[in-house]
Order: structure tokens, then C-alpha cells, then sequence
């Protein structure tokens, strides 16, 4: 029986690592059928969508998904799009708390420093991690060290047994990962099997499963201490470095492991599989090949017949590039109903990987099985294979990394033998051959990477380099918001990438991903974009303004207070100059000079009101404005500007005019209302209801804002001013306030305008969240304020001065998310 999986969970989960393999030593199984430990949790979101939207996975029987928003599951982000290759290593060992340190005890970590195993420039590694008689049923957790630790598990162990998981863990800068156990105490053993980076290595080959080893068929079970060759010779060219293969074990008379190693070398210190008598055994393993393109497998104790089925090779002369992600949840049956006995269900991906990808690299999982049973995934539209990712008995949890190519439409297969059982697919990265190289006028991007708003075809991370975000060439306008990014070609068309929990691709679906630019049907011959919280605004030569995404506030400025995942026409007349978008409040100018506003009413709207009864049903009065209208007194505006929740207008007369939330002086009046602001917004100084001049600055080319209460003015002498929050640095003037627990510390709040050091000749401003940057008239890019992600550019140390960012020249254009820098050229 064939039917499609009908939920899609689209949920975006901080796991760093995800996958089944092996590790040393015997021990005693749990009985089959225990229930398998995992972390409870109930922090659910969807993809590029920060409001929480289910919670699920309480106790024993549950399987974690919590979302990664914000500073959580961070990792290294390959600069630009080509992707990474795979190095293989002879396994190496390097972590066992048996001979160093002692077990992990209840919510203890350990750190492992990689940094003399693996080059700068990797991104990932491919790890064996092992638990080894653990007094209580536990979780370990790996993942980037000296970043949050993620809600998420890598292996999963019952009291008293050996298990281990094949892992594909992104690094973060120092290239070391933690270890952290949750309950009762454990050994934890980590081998070494190879690593990613953005070089001239070997690169990913996917076929379809293949069986290249199966003992019940010929040669009989492997006894205590036996070896047996697989020569894949005739399966992989002679270019070939290692292979990918799923290794089963079964029949197995004694509690042993096995252990995968090149054909031809020693035997190392690791293991693979894992296995005790009475279960079937999977476990995705990578091996670096040997004499004759040959692999070894060795067996320990007792006999066990083996089982390998082939799912790909890494060559140095073809194959695709890896592009890691930081693992999402994108299917759970068990918001549905369990794929039941002999059926087949179908799983697309088309909306979390681009069009190019080959094949996908998961964790699948199965849960409450009503029966012994085995699942196997292949691409759809081809012949079922003779091979099997999972085996599971009546109740058992299990997961097992996968690698499998796609079918047609970026679909996969899922089969379940018998019984019922509910599947979980939580991707963790995919395989494409590079993009087509950018030629001229190109977009690159770096700082964070947690929406994929880099858009170099990875999802996670962060990136302290500029990088190429190829596909496509002649931008001429670059933007990005909090979880996606924006470009506008030279022919009109508007590019979106990022995360779409908000509609913000405009792709006709309010869930997925894009890691690499996708064009917003609907859109052309456009001239401005702009970007705000959850929305996107585009401006077409006839004077027609446009809207797409997050609609509860009136934001889309239509009338409506729904999500469109489509553009949608602004109610306007075709006569609008420019768009400018705060946080939830947008901003037009007309060609009357006159300034119009919609969305919610924070004390923006500049008509002296200030919107309350937000929060009832329905809204009160002058909460929100879901069609435009006129921001009272203001008239003979040549340039607007709108921050969080505030505006600004350049008057032909040179003079320049602010309105709405003044807490740190970002309006720059002379005043600053302070923290108590946030708490009650009508307390003095804290609002300006109406438009208010900006006493003395005057000269001024344009305004802009930052994602943080500071605001930036772009003089026509090619100098540049700055007032409002400077916890970060973010003035650029020379100081830091640093913790700024009101407006009266140092340094924290400049409330009138004055110059940001040593710029000169500045042709252009964009500022993000508490940092911002400069192009000068000679193509040099100059950045300052905080940089937690890598967001200055060429550095990990924030500044409150401006520096040039290195290697960067030729720019034409430039452009901020909330932590991510983008710049053309």
C-alpha cells in the first residue's frame, strides 16, 4: 500500500548531531523492547518562526524537538556557496573517559579539542559516539563547545548497555565539541572517522542501495576475532577515498562489536556496530577505503552474520559537495498517524533543500512499533531495494543515520514491514553539486546563519568571512530582516532566501526553507525593497507598492490581518516613492511629499495617539491600522526612515524630523525616557506622538536605522552622525556603555547627533542589530559595534571605531539583517 505522509511538522530543531553507528567493548543488552531514554521537552517552533506552536516529547517514550532561535545550535557557516568536501581518517579515538577523566556523571560535560585533528576551515566532522554501561537510562548530547547547549540528543542508552551512534557534528570556531550526559553516570567513547571543509577533497557520489555483503548468502558468520574483505572495486572508480555503507548485524551469539577499517591497514582502536544476542542491529558507518578499494570488518566475540548495503562513495575527480545543516524535524507521523504494515509512504523535501540537491543526509527514527518490524527509505520512483535502515522490536525507539539519493520531486520512500510504527525525519544536511559561479555584481554575505539568511545553501551557524552567494549575478540591492534575506536583481526580479515560518519567501507555503536564493514569483520590474520583522515590501517602476508575509497587525497594509504567502498589492495609489519598514509598522512616502503609515501603532503613527487594547478582541481603537494612513503635519518629505518603533523624515528643506519610542535617546531630541520605558511607554520623555524636528542636524543625505535603538544620518559631506543605544559600541564614536543598566551610565545613550570616528567619504549606511556599516566612494567597506556572530567581517572582536573590513573592495552596494552584513560586489 503507497500513500503520502499527510503531516509535515516543519519544525526547527538545535540538534548538532544526529545518526547511529558504533563503538568499543561488550556488554550485557537491556531487555528488548525497553524503552529508549530521551530528554522531555515541549519547546516546538516552526522554520524561521520564533513563536512557539506545540509542545510534545514528555518521559521515557518521547523524542526531543526543541527549536533553535536565536544564539542556540550555533556552528561554523562555510564561507560562500560552493560547499564542503569530505576528508577520510583511519578512525581515530579521540575521546574514552575509561582511560582519562572518568564517566560523566549526572548533567556532567566534557570538552574535546579537534583543533589539532582537523584544518581552520573545517565545518564538520564525522564522528563514532559511544555509551557504555550507564547506570541509568541517559541522553548524551555533542555539540559545538562554548555555544548553548541544544535540547536535542546524539545517542540515546538504557541502563547497562552498549550503544553508539554515527554522528555529523558542525564546528564552531575553536573546532572542540562538548559531551554532556543527562542521567545516572556513563563512559562516553568518541572515534574520529573524517571531516568537511571548503577544499579540494573528496566529494559525494549517492546510489541507489546496493547489497555488496550479506553472510547468511555466502561465507557464514564472522566467528570471535575473524575478518571479512568487501573489494568494492567494481562498485567505485579508482578515484574513490571512502564509502558510505549501512552495516547490519544479526544472529549474533554473544554481546560484540565490529569494527569498519581500510582493507590493508591495522586494525584501529573503534568500532562501528554494536550488537547483542537476540536483536538486529543497524548503523550508517563512513570508512576511508584501502588496498583494492577494499574494507575490513572485524568482528570481536562470539558470531554474528553481517549485512552491508552500499549508499554511496566520496571521489577526488567527481561527486557532489555536502551542505551541513543544523538538524530541523521535518516529518513526525505522530501528528498523524503511524505508517502502517506493508505500506509505503511518500516524503517530500522540496521545500528545505534547493532544487540541485542529489540526495539527503538524516536521522530516521521509529517509535512505538506495534511489531518486530524494519524500515527502509530509497528514492521514490525506483525498484524498493533489498536493504533496511531500521530494526525494531514491539515497542523499542531507534534512530540510524541515513544518506539516501532523491527520487523525482525530492521525494523519498519510507516502508514499514510490519505493524505499525510511527517515523520521525529530522534532516541534517544534503548533498549538490556547486552552484553556478556568480559573475559580476554578486551578493556575499557573513555573520549568522541560524535561518539560513547567508544564503549559501547551509542552514546554522555563523560566518566571520565574507562569502559568494552563488546562483545568480547582477544584484543591485541587497536587504535582510531577522530570518531571511533579499536581493534585487538589475532586471527587476526580487530574490528571497532564509526561513518561511512567516510566508517571508512569498513562495506560496507558509513553512520550509530556502538556503539559497529563490525568486519571489509575482515580482518584477521592482526598484526598492525593503525588510521588515516578519515582512517584505517591494516598490515597481509604476509607483506600486507590494507586500508579502506576517499579517496581525495590519502589517500587509491590504485591509487584512491574515498571512499571505504570495505578494499582495499595499492599498495606495501609484505614487509611492519610498518604503521604509520598522519592526511591525511600515512606512510610505508619497510623490505629494505626505507620509503614510499602517501596521501596529506603538506610538509611530505620529498622529499623537498611542494604540492600546492590543491584546483584547477585538483590538481596541487606534491599535493598528491595516490600511494606510496619513502621518499628520508632515509634508515636502524627500526620505524616510523607520527603526523598531520608530520614524524619521528628511524634509526638502534640508531639516529632519523623528516620532514614536525614544528610550535611548534614538530619536535624538536631547532626551532619552530610560529602561522604565518598556514597562510604561507614557512615562515622560519616553514618546514623541507626533514629529518632532531634530534641533541642529541639518545636511543630511539620508537616514538610517539600526536594529537596536541606534540611528545613523549619511551627510552630504560624506560624513556620518550617530545618537541612541551604544551598549555595543555601536556609535562608532570610541566608547562602549557595556551593560547599561539605564540611560544615566557612561557612554550607554547619546541622545543628540554627533560623528562617528574617521569616516569620510561615505557613499552609504546600513546598520543591523547593534552594528552597522559603511561604504566609502573608493569600494572599501568599513564596520563597527558588536559582533557576536562574525558580523563585522574579518574579525571576532567588536569595535566602536570603524574598521576596514579586509579582502573587501569593489562594493557597490550594502545591506543588514538583525546579525547578518551583506554587501554586492
Amino acid at each position: 500500500m503507497t500513500r503520502p505522509a499527510r503531516t509535515r511538522t516543519a519544525l526547527l530543531v538545535a540538534v548538532t548531531a544526529a545518526a547511529l553507528v558504533g563503538a568499543p567493548g561488550t556488554a550485557s543488552a537491556a531487555p528488548p523492547g525497553a524503552a529508549d531514554a530521551v530528554p522531555a521537552d515541549t519547546g516546538v517552533v516552526s522554520i524561521g518562526d520564533a513563536r512557539a506552536r506545540a509542545g510534545f516529547g514528555t518521559g521515557a517514550s518521547g523524542l526531543n524537538a526543541r527549536a533553535a532561535t536565536g544564539s542556540g545550535a550555533v556552528s561554523a557557516a562555510a564561507a560562500g556557496s560552493g560547499g564542503s568536501a569530505f576528508t577520510s581518517m583511519t578512525p581515530t579515538r579521540v575521546l574514552d573517559t575509561r582511560n582519562s577523566g572518568g564517566a560523566l556523571g549526572p548533567g556532567g560535560t566534557r570538552a574535546v579539542d579537534l583543533s589539532s585533528r582537523v584544518p581552520a576551515n573545517a565545518t564538520a566532522v564525522v564522528l563514532n559516539v559511544t555509551g557504555v554501561s550507564p547506570t541509568l537510562s541517559t541522553v548524551i548530547t555533542v555539540w559545538p563547545a562554548g555555544e548553548e547547549r541544544p535540547e536535542a540528543s546524539t545517542l540515546n542508552l538504557r541502563a547497562g548497555e552498549i550503544r553508539a551512534n554515527a554522528a555529523t557534528v558542525a564546528l564552531g570556531p575553536e573546532r572542540a565539541l562538548a559531551f554532556r550526559n543527562n542521567s545516572g553516570t556513563t563512559h562516553v567513547v568518541a572515534d574520529l572517522a573524517g571531516y568537511y571543509a571548503p577544499a579540494a577533497a573528496a566529494k559525494f557520489t549517492s546510489l541507489s542501495p546496493a547489497r555488496v555483503l550479506d553472510t547468511r548468502d555466502s561465507g557464514g558468520a564472522l566467528g570471535p576475532g575473524a575478518t571479512r574483505t568487501i573489494n568494492l572495486s567494481s562498485r567505485v572508480p579508482a578515484t574513490a577515498t571512502a564509502v558510505t555503507f549501512n552495516l547490519t548485524g544479526a544472529s549474533a551469539t554473544l554481546s560484540t562489536f565490529v569494527t569498519a577499517y581500510p582493507a590493508g591497514q591495522a586494525r584501529p582502536l573503534a568500532s562501528s556496530l554494536n550488537m547483542v544476542p537476540g536483536q538486529v542491529t543497524p548503523n550508517l558507518v563512513t570508512v576511508a577505503l584501502g588496498t583494492n578499494r577494499s574494507v575490513t570488518l572485524h568482528n570481536n566475540s562470539g558470531s554474528t552474520h553481517l549485512v552491508a548495503d552500499l549508499a554511496g562513495y566520496y571521489a577526488t575527480d567527481r561527486g557532489d559537495a555536502f551542505y551541513q545543516m543544523s538538524p530541523f524535524r521535518w516529518f513526525d507521523t505522530r501528528f498523524d498517524v503511524p505508517v502502517g504494515s506493508g505500506e509505503t509512504w511518500w516524503f517530500g523535501f522540496s521545500e528545505v533543500v534547493p532544487a540541485s540537491a542529489s540526495s539527503l543526509v538524516f536521522n530516521l527514527t521509529g517509535t512505538a512499533p506495534t511489531a518486530s518490524t524494519y524500515v527502509t527509505a530509497w528514492p521514490s520512483d525506483t525498484a524498493q531495494p533489498t536493504a533496511s535502515n531500521l530494526n525494531l522490536v514491539r515497542g523499542q525507539t531507534a534512530a540510524n543515520m541515513a544518506t539516501v539519493a532523491f527520487g523525482t520531486q525530492k521525494r523519498l520512500d519510507i516502508f514499514n514491514n510490519a505493524g505499525s510504527v510511527h517515523v520521525i525525519i529530522d534532516v541534517a544536511g544534503y548533498f549538490a553539486p556547486p552552484p553556478v559561479v556568480c559573475a559580476a555584481n554578486c551578493v556575499h554575505s557573513w555573520g549568522a546563519n541560524n535561518n539560513a539568511q547567508l544564503g549559501v545553501g547551509t542552514l546554522g551557524g555563523y560566518s566571520g568571512e565574507p562569502g559568494r552567494v552563488d546562483g545568480n549575478s547582477q544584484f543591485t540591492s541587497v536587504a535582510g530582516g531577522i530570518s531571511n534575506g533579499y536581493g534585487l536583481r538589475d532586471d527587476g526580479t526580487v530574490w528571497a532566501w532564509g526561513t518561511n515560518g512567516a510566508s517571508g519567501l512569498a513562495n506560496g507555503v507558509g513553512y520550509g526553507v530556502a538556503v539559497k536564493p529563490v525568486r519571489i514569483n509575482g515580482l518584477t520590474n521592482v526598484r526598492q525593497i525593503a525588510i521588515g520583522a516578519y515582512n517584505g515590501y517591494a516598490l515597481d517602476q509604476d509607483n506600486r507598492a507590494w507586500s508579502w508575509g506576517y499579517a496581525g497587525d495590519g502589517e500587509l497594509g491590504n485591509g487584512s490581518v491574515t498571512q499571505v504567502n504570495t505578494p499582495v498589492p499595499v492599498a495606495l495609489p501609484n505614487d509611492v516613492q519610498q518604503i521604509a519598514a520598522g519592526h511591525l509598522t511600515t512606512f510610505a512616502l508619497r510623490s505629494n511629499g505626505t507620509v503614510w503609515v499602517w501596521g501596529a501603532n506603538g506610538g509611530s503613527f505620529g498622529n499623537g495617539t498611542y494604540g492600546t487594547g492590543c491584546d483584547t478582541t477585538p483590538v481596541g481603537p487606534g491599535c493598528r491600522a491595516a490600511t494606510p494612513i496619513q502621518v499628520p503635519g508632515l509634508t515636502g518629505v524627500v526620505s524616510i526612515a523607520a527603526s523598531y518603533n520608530a520614524a524619521f523624515a528628511v524634509k526638502s528643506d534640508g531639516s529632519v524630523w523623528a516620532w514614536g519610542f525614544n528610550a535611548e535617546g534614538e530619536l535624538g531630541i536631547g532626551t532619552a525616557g530610560g529602561p522604565g520605558c518598556y514597562a510604561n511607554p507614557l512615562r515622560t520623555d519616553c514618546m514623541a506622538l507626533s514629529p518632532v524636528r531634530i534641533p541642529g542636524l541639518a545636511g543630511v543625505s539620508k537616514i538610517v536605522t539600526g536594529g537596536t535603538s541606534a540611528t545613523y544620518a549619511l551627510m552630504t559631506d560624506g560624513t556620518v552622525q550617530s545618537w541612541g543605544y551604544n551598549a555595543a559600541g555601536q556609535l562608532g564614536n570610541g566608547t562602549t556603555g557595556g551593560e547599561c543598566a539605564d540611560e544615566t551610565v557612561p557612554n550607554c545613550v547619546r541622545t543628540t547627533p554627533g560623528p562617528v570616528t574617521g569616516l569620510t567619504d561615505v557613499v552609504d549606511v546600513a546598520a543591523g542589530g547593534s552594528f552597522a556599516m559603511a561604504r566609502r566612494a573608493d569600494g572599501t567597506l568599513w564596520t563597527w559595534g558588536q559582533n557576536s556572530q562574525g558580523q563585522l567581517g574579518g574579525t571576532w572582536s567588536p569595535r566602536d571605531v570603524p574598521a576596514q573590513v579586509p579582502g573587501v573592495s569593489s562594493v557597490t552596494a550594502v545591506g543588514t539583517g538583525l546579525t547578518t552584513a551583506y554587501a554586492i560586489y
